[in-house]
């Protein structure tokens, strides 16, 4: 649910009676107050057939148009931004591309947040990243009305010279580190990398940017564009010591960000201390220049994970971190009474203000928890008045949905990892348990509602989530712990479920080991260094091999590359036998119990090879496993009828290696038009 910026239209996503594919709907403000809106009373606005309609919508700063962001094809992650006129009498009429290279990309992609700004002083031209499938961005500047798009900030290696420059620079860096004897290193020219930063006090002018620089490390640069017009590095630190989201981060990284004030930048990074921190610079230019003046947010147990920022300048309000549960600190006491009688109104649930209108008179709250779906509320200021809007899932009502409850587990190390156990509201411990392990690396299990999670309850198993060494949010240190040691990962998975048997949540016969892309990798390495803690696998497009043995790609991005040699470490990255040492592929012969995969055939991130080959390897030694493949879908599944495809699959075949009853049939209209193809079925009919 999204407030334009003058408050004159609200907007959503609802599904279409007819497809169930998500699309956009809109009212008018001026027809409702917050005391008397009803949701049915807006109108449709786009017609999405084959997908869900939209990554992400907003307004333009004049309320003229909608616009939004659409992958060209389902799963391909190229955005484009399409706008519709919502002054037009039929806005659907007025939908168009604004993208007129078919090639480009805009705003999100792997690495990074997103980049699209619109600044008040243009409403009819916003600023967003611009790339050609690579991840080293250009900023340009997009006319609303003629789809014009000029490059305000060109990257170096958008251009043929630029990246001769760069190759150059790389040449002579070795050049020097021979004649010399090694004595002496030349650094690269540093590249801009994913990330730039408006300055909203001079129009949007681009001032800040993150960068990296290849040689003599990789490294990560912050840098500021003085009065001259050149960019001067403020902090450089290892690629390998940055715990934010810059590249495969998911939202509890938290994001790079750069605010300008006069004679300060404020910067959220990670150079400090173990954990992020938002602190003061100055941009003086006297002997504290580029140096921390004042600490203004920091946890020591916490990354930062997002920021609220006020609605007309962008200056952060409020910094959130987030351990077991979500905390704030508030920095703006204009808006700390407001925070405080929101939570007051929705105790022990996780509270977000995930819209405002330009004026702040109008919030759009979002309330959730983990047996909450989800609300949504309009919060007048004024007059203090909260009215509900909708609930995302009203088919939940009144269903008894499971609780999740943070536990410490103690690694065989001494590290302590945050893991989260939901249980079904009948279970009698020790029980079936599924060991669902998140993907990444760079990312993080958080506590709220897991609709994943609620629906393997609700057929009777426990949940246990682990948030392995790597996960991102517990600092740099943390985070850190396997980079060149992989097999620590797969120790951390088997010390959880261990510690799940002898506290007495699962029953040690009835262990099932499940996850998606690195989560699917980590589910492989499970079910082969450990197979005899788990009675089957599952793996939603799984990393088989990895390193030398194998690879995963992303349209061959280097700055990808650069990112999984860090992990990996250059053991693995050269040397074949050390890749297959942590490559589930080459030790399938110890896989003795049933496994599920399953693969998406437009996969850009992780080849859909990687999880055939291990069917394949299964097939020949006999071994039960289910293999299907979705021709349609990217890196995981988007289409609802693909989603419930799989789901329904999966949670027969969870129960089938659980020994629990078997699930309803699912009727046959709600999977229509799923592109979902049995390759392989081993197990005598799973769904």
């Amino acid at each position: 649910l999204r407030v334009s910026p003058l408050g004159k239209w609200i907007a959503w996503l609802a599904r279409d009676a007819e497809t169930k594919v998500l699309n956009l709907w809109i009212r008018p403000w001026s027809e409702g107050s917050t005391t008397s809106f009803h949701s049915s009373k807006g109108r449709q606005i786009s017609f999405a057939t084959d997908r869900d309609i939209c990554r992400l919508f907003t307004f333009s700063m004049d309320d003229k148009y909608l616009l939004y962001l659409r992958d060209t094809a389902n799963g391909n992650e190229l955005y484009h931004l399409h706008s519709m006129d919502l002054e037009s009498e039929q806005p659907w009429l007025t939908n168009q591309d604004l993208i007129q290279d078919p090639k480009m990309t805009v705003a999100v992609g792997f690495v990074g947040t997103t980049q699209l700004w619109c600044p008040p002083e243009t409403p009819r031209e916003i600023i967003l990243s611009t790339g050609k499938g690579s991840l080293f961005w250009d900023v340009s500047r997009l006319n609303l009305d003629t789809k014009q798009l000029v490059v305000l900030e060109r990257n170096p290696m958008s251009r043929c010279l630029g990246i001769l420059g760069v190759v150059s620079s790389i040449v002579g860096h070795y050049v020097l580190r021979f004649v010399t004897c090694g004595q002496m290193r030349a650094k690269t020219r540093a590249i801009p990398a994913v990330q730039w930063f408006p300055d909203r006090r001079r129009g949007h002018e681009i001032r800040g940017r993150t960068q990296l620089r290849v040689l003599p490390e990789i490294s990560v640069e912050w840098a500021v564009k003085n009065c001259r017009g050149y960019w001067e590095t403020m902090q450089s630190m290892k690629l390998t010591d940055l715990n934010l989201q810059l590249i495969g981060g998911a939202g509890s990284a938290g994001s790079a960000r750069m605010d300008f004030g006069p004679e300060e930048v404020r910067m959220h990074s990670c150079l400090e201390r173990d954990t992020t921190s938002y602190g003061a610079y100055s941009l003086r230019a006297n002997s504290s220049r580029f140096r921390e003046e004042t600490l203004i947010a920091w946890n020591p147990n916490a990354d930062i994970c997002g920021f609220l920022c006020h609605p007309e300048t962008g200056w952060p309000q409020v910094v959130y971190f987030e351990e077991d549960r979500m905390t704030k600190h508030v920095l703006d006491e204009a808006i700390a009474a407001d925070l405080q009688f929101l939570d007051g109104q929705f105790p022990q649930l996780d509270v977000s203000v995930v819209d405002r209108c330009r004026s702040d008179a109008i919030w759009v709250i979002h309330v959730q928890g983990d047996s909450c779906p989800g609300d949504y509320y309009l919060y007048d200021r004024e007059r203090r008045v909260l009215t509900f809007i909708f609930a995302s899932r009203p088919q939940l009502a009144g269903l008894a949905l499971a609780l999740q409850q943070p536990v410490r587990v103690p690694a065989r190390d001494g590290e302590s990892l945050l893991c989260y156990v939901s249980r079904p509201s009948s279970f009698s411990s020790p029980g079936p348990m599924v060991l669902w392990i998140h993907g990444g690396p760079m990312a993080r299990d958080n506590w709220g509602f897991n609709p994943d999670v609620q629906l393997l309850c609700s057929r009777g198993m426990a949940v246990f989530q682990v948030n392995y060494r790597s996960s991102i949010g517990f600092g740099r240190r943390f985070m850190k712990l396997p980079y060149g040691k992989l097999e620590t990962v797969p120790q951390d998975i088997e010390d959880a479920t261990k510690w799940a048997i002898t506290n007495g949540i699962a029953d040690p016969k009835r262990i099932v080991i499940a996850g998606g892309s690195w989560g699917g990798y980590l589910s492989l390495c499970g079910m082969t260094k450990g197979s005899e803690l788990f009675a089957g696998g599952l793996a939603l497009v799984p990393v088989s091999s990895i390193g030398a043995a194998g690879g995963l790609s992303f349209r061959g991005d280097p700055l990808i590359k650069m990112y999984w040699h860090e992990i990996f470490g250059p053991e693995v990255v050269k040397d074949k036998k050390a890749a297959e040492a942590v490559s589930p592929l080459y030790h399938a012969d110890q896989i003795q119990r049933p496994l599920m995969v399953a693969t998406c055939l437009k996969d850009p991130r992780v080849q859909p090879e990687q999880g055939a080959a291990i069917v394949d390897a299964l097939k020949k030694r006999g071994v039960p496993c289910y293999f299907v493949t979705y021709a349609d879908e990217g890196h995981g599944l988007r289409k609802e009828c693909n989603l419930l495809d799989f789901w329904h699959r999966a949670e027969c075949f969870l129960c089938q290696c659980l020994s629990l009853p078997q699930p309803p049939t699912l009727d046959s209209a709600w999977t229509e038009g799923t592109s979902a193809t049995v390759e392989f079925d081993g197990m005598g009919g799973v769904a």
